[in-house]
């Protein structure tokens, strides 16, 4: 904010907010934020105002976006109001070749362990009933695995995998991991790989 004037000003600002779906359904609505500043003439200030994670965490499995409504009241008498939508990134899966394999390289036809990391949300405490599926232009057909719970807040797990034998055309191929949960969904996570001939 930044005050041109010659007068000292003050300044309320209203910020409400929506956890929406993408079709602009409301999922939830968060506690309004409201702050008062007072500006000095010809003066500039920034005004931080913080919504945390565990207020919307719960509804990672919707892909939802928050959309936020901005007014702004000046004691001269002048308004502003803005409305924004943004898109909550979820986790993604880290994906890498377990030794001894060098990174990202691979034989057609081979066998190779896959090692999927990522860090669970502060809102999860554990992961049950997992599956960790892989899948893409790597693979012949989608390979499933059944995974033990976990209550760790990094999730760790190796698997093999063998790369389809591609006789000609492709120099790399892409490997897909998606892990599901009863407590989260549709977390994935990619990897391309490079073809030794």
């Amino acid at each position: 904010m930044k005050n041109t004037s010659d007068k000292p000003l003050s300044v309320t600002i209203v910020v409400t907010s929506q956890v929406v779906r993408y079709t602009g359904v409301a999922l939830k609505k968060l506690p309004k934020r409201r702050e008062k500043k007072d500006l000095k003439p010809k003066k500039e200030q920034t005004v931080s105002i913080t919504f945390n994670a565990e207020e919307y965490a719960g509804f990672a499995e919707e892909n939802p976006m928050l959309r936020f409504t901005v007014m702004v009241m000046v004691s001269s008498g002048q308004s502003f109001a803005k409305q924004a939508v943004v898109a909550i990134n979820g986790p993604d899966l880290t994906l890498s070749l377990a030794p001894p394999h060098v990174p990202n390289k691979v034989k057609p036809g081979e066998t190779v362990n896959v090692k999927v990391e990522f860090d669970l949300p502060s809102d999860v405490k554990e992961l049950t009933n997992c599956k960790l599926m892989f899948d893409g232009s790597a693979l012949e057909a989608p390979v499933e695995f059944q995974l033990p719970d976990t209550k760790s807040t990094k999730f760790v797990a190796e698997k093999p995998v063998t790369i389809k034998k591609i006789t000609k055309g492709r120099l790399n191929v892409e490997l897909i991991a998606m892990l599901s949960s009863k407590e989260m969904s549709a977390v994935e996570g990619i990897i391309s790989l490079d073809l030794e001939k």
